[in-house]
């Protein structure tokens, strides 16, 4: 009875926010990873007129087992998000399934509830994995979506709507979703039309191309930067006559960087501490005129003021309104991610040392204080940054 009680009362406290609209999103596995990291890259494409500000706060333990990175809006959604166990989660909707879906309430759940149920009571993938194949045998689901779950050892995508559920174990390489179905007995729900099932295939197999391409350009594996750069390409990148040679004659239409494009967040997840040296590189506002702002976990828990203020999102959209999405990316914007990374790998190595001699809380302050000073310079970057006519 009291498992039973805390489960609608989690459920509840989840519930209300509707879940918001998000696209193109991959894993790449540990051994197709440059770093030997799993990685999980989450894309968010929303309508400009239906979104709503995007945030990121950090809720505490307390109302669950763990405290965790909230991803989402500034009024409390949840797409996407790590906690404190190096979990990491993210979903995007089956483009709509015509399963007869019961209203969202307090005692079903949405795909906003699944990531933050996930997160708040699950320390590995596996386990998030049974909370939601659970809450389809009670019939709890409501919606139809495609839930990414990543740990540092095990990658899960589940396929789930009122009247389906399938999983799958990425073991290797790595796979891409853009809302549509793919498993046995899931292809039934959800693509309306032959055009919407064109647009989802070429989205995928835009990013597909571009991972084989800098996997096969750099000995086989994919970097933290590798995935950061397919996630800037445009329609443009993909309809160059290199890439169409192996796509065919249909022109891409939607890429992972668009008109409608938000944020990106792409979380690493270390297997030797994954409490203290996972992290999630963020970008506030569309990749491909934004930086990306490495934060590992101790950082999550004192998120910097420019963060919580999400100033930098502001600054990001803006930026993007005045800048023509057809453009190169700013070599300016590359050229501070390079710095970032050489800084935040350098602070990686150095907290991994402490940790190792038991001086974990310094290891913990490092990070945090790296955190600090470089959500400054991104935010002064963009304060700073003129636009391109």
């Amino acid at each position: 009875m009291k498992s039973n009680a805390r489960f609608l009362i989690l459920v509840a406290a989840a519930a209300f926010s509707l879940p918001l609209r998000a696209d193109t999103e991959w894993i790449v596995t540990p051994k197709a990873s440059a770093s030997g990291r799993m990685m999980l890259h989450a894309n968010r494409e929303i309508p400009p007129k239906k979104a709503p500000p995007a945030g990121m706060s950090y809720d505490r333990p307390g109302k669950g087992k763990y405290g965790f990175l909230r991803i989402g809006d500034r009024n409390g959604g949840c797409f996407a998000g790590i906690n404190d166990r190096g979990l990491a989660a993210a979903y995007t909707t089956g483009d709509p399934s015509d399963d007869r879906n019961p209203p969202p309430s307090k005692f079903n759940w949405t795909a906003h509830a699944a990531v933050v149920i996930s997160l708040r009571e699950s320390a590995t993938a596996e386990q998030a994995r049974r909370r939601i194949h659970d809450a389809f045998k009670k019939r709890l689901v409501s919606g139809s979506m495609v839930v990414f779950l990543a740990d540092p050892f095990h990658a899960v995508v589940i396929e789930c709507s009122p009247a389906h559920y399938a999983s799958w174990d990425l073991k290797e390489g790595y796979c891409v979703y853009s809302h549509q179905w793919k498993l046995p007995g899931m292809d039934d729900g959800s693509v309306r039309s032959a055009g919407s099932a064109a647009i989802c295939s070429l989205r995928e197999w835009g990013v597909r191309e571009g991972l084989r391409r800098r996997r096969d350009g750099s000995g086989g594996t994919i970097s933290a930067a590798a995935s950061i750069a397919v996630s800037r390409l445009n329609t443009r990148d993909l309809n160059t006559e290199e890439f169409r040679a192996k796509r065919g004659k249909a022109p891409v239409q939607y890429a992972p960087h668009g008109p409608r494009a938000q944020d990106s967040y792409l979380f690493e997840l270390d297997p030797e501490f994954p409490g203290l040296l996972s992290c999630v590189y963020v970008a506030f506002g569309p990749a491909r005129h934004t930086v990306y702002l490495p934060l590992a976990i101790p950082a999550l828990k004192s998120l910097p003021a420019e963060v919580r203020s999400a100033e930098l999102l502001d600054r990001a959209l803006e930026r993007n309104r005045s800048v023509d999405p057809q453009l190169p990316v700013d070599p300016a914007i590359t050229a501070l991610e390079e710095k970032f990374r050489a800084e935040f790998e350098h602070a990686r190595d150095e907290a991994r040392r402490l940790a190792l001699n038991d001086r974990l809380p310094a290891a913990e302050k490092l990070l945090a204080d790296l955190a600090k000073r470089q959500a400054a310079e991104a935010a002064e970057f963009l304060r700073a940054a003129q636009t391109v006519k």
